[in-house]
């Protein structure tokens, strides 16, 4: 009997040795198909490609979101001069330097439509005085107007270059 179990000891730790021998190699993570590795590039490039873009957008609204903060501290000053100061640097990014300054500040102020007569009187006569404070009514209706004005702007920089070249052409 003696015989017998060491024939199946035996026999046993000769199967477990034979299975470890057949098991195959470790798969890799890694494709082994050229299909595979195409995609993968494709997948990244677009990733990359919609990042790249994304990116360009943000960096095109640049100048609303700082026209934007700048507005929000317009009216927490609540002065005339501080509009028309935003207001003309705004007017910059859209066209030239010489059209800006020809254009009279009636004219500035005319381009923000949700304000009335009455209200733009009232900011070109505080504008011209030493003390050019706003009342809290105007300063509010004024902020409301130049965020929408601000909204209605094109975001294309391009469309921008374009006005710029149109108007240098048109004066020179």
């Amino acid at each position: 009997m003696a015989n017998n179990s060491d024939e199946i000891t035996t026999d046993s730790a000769q199967v477990t040795i034979d299975l470890v021998q057949i098991t195959p190699p470790p798969v890799s993570m890694w494709p082994d198909t050229l299909a595979w590795k195409v995609l993968m590039i494709t997948v990244l490039l677009s990733t990359l490609w919609l990042l790249w873009q994304r990116y360009q957008k943000h960096q095109k609204l640049r100048w609303k979101r700082q026209a934007l903060q700048e507005a929000e501290i317009a009216l927490q000053k609540s002065q005339a001069d501080v509009w028309f100061k935003l207001i003309k640097r705004v007017f910059l990014v859209h066209h030239s330097r010489p059209v800006v300054s020809e254009m009279k500040n009636a004219e500035l102020i005319a381009h923000l439509e949700l304000l009335d007569a009455h209200t733009q009187k009232t900011v070109l006569d505080a504008h011209y005085k030493p003390d050019s404070h706003l009342s809290l009514q105007t300063n509010t209706v004024l902020f409301q107007a130049f965020t929408q004005w601000l909204a209605s702007l094109p975001d294309d920089a391009q469309c921008i270059a374009q006005s710029k070249s149109m108007e240098s052409t048109a004066h020179g």
